[in-house]
């Protein structure tokens, strides 16, 4: 059973980061029909409004709880401890990078950002550059990490890499 949100909770959605719950509404976009939404604006883009259907069966998936302070520090620790074999098919690794990220596992987020950015810097040494689609799971994996943490931790996007890197004695 899916958990019911309320008008004003913070949550994460998929890749738009952290949400508000703006309003719970009825809409008629045309072809759907009558439905519920919820009206989400992000937090970090607050010119952006979203509308999920509040029926819609990926709801689980696709709206999870901001993780608490306790929760990050965990994942943080879990993160240094994932033990993932590295694709070299450029395919391959994009797709279960990919999944990692649609998973919402922010531990396995941290680690796809640890071995990407790895990799960017081992490129960068021989004047290389990352596969597009290597950068844009990067990109999207360091939103979803930054926008929560620094959100949660009441702390500057750009102090959330030191916080993490603090929190794992490097």
């Amino acid at each position: 059973m899916a958990v019911k949100h309320l008008v004003g909770d913070h949550i994460t959605y998929k890749h738009n980061g952290i949400c508000e719950i703006k309003s719970i509404t009825r809409q008629d976009f045309g072809i759907m029909g009558g439905r519920e939404y919820y009206e989400l604006v992000p937090v970090y883009e607050n010119k952006t409004v979203i509308f999920v259907p509040t029926d819609s069966e990926k709801l689980t998936a696709e709206m999870r709880h901001v993780l608490s302070k306790d929760e990050i520090d965990v994942i943080i620790c879990r993160s240094d401890a994932e033990d993932h074999v590295w694709k070299t098919d450029a395919k391959e690794r994009a797709s279960e990078m990919e999944e990692i990220l649609e998973s919402g596992d922010r531990a396995r987020i941290l680690w796809v950002i640890k071995v990407l950015s790895l990799y960017k810097k081992q490129l960068e040494a021989v004047k290389k550059k990352m596969y597009a689609s290597d950068e844009r799971v990067l990109s999207t994996a360091q939103k979803i990490i930054t926008e929560e943490f620094s959100f949660v931790l009441g702390i500057e996007k750009e102090q959330v890499v030191p916080y993490i890197l603090e929190k794992l004695g490097k």
